[in-house]
């Protein structure tokens, strides 16, 4: 089964509840072996406030969550899988041309 990356639009500052709701949906569906990875790329910074240095996570892209996914032998996206994220909450679209996901 071949497998592709997919970007979703997310709402802002919901990238992260929405790849968790992600992940708890196909788990409760049992969907999970369909899903290789779903994620939100972040990256630490130290900030300086004061004296005191801080470290805080920035995401690298803002209002997107990556996801992973295991395709039909044809190359789409299994149905099931398609809605399940489509139907989340916080979730636009995915991100594509003409209405269809691009890889």
């Amino acid at each position: 089964m071949a497998k592709r990356w997919y970007i979703v639009h997310a709402y802002s500052n919901f990238e992260k509840k929405v790849a968790e709701s992600i992940r708890d949906q196909a788990k409760q569906r049992d969907l999970e072996d369909h899903f290789e990875q779903i994620m939100v790329p972040t990256e630490k910074t130290k900030v300086l406030k004061g004296n005191k240095a801080k470290v805080t996570e920035t995401m690298l892209y803002p209002g997107y969550v990556f996801v992973e996914m295991r395709l039909e032998p044809d190359g789409r996206i299994p149905q099931d899988i398609f809605f399940l994220i489509k139907e989340t909450d916080g979730v636009g679209d995915f991100v594509g041309t003409a209405g269809r996901p691009t890889p």
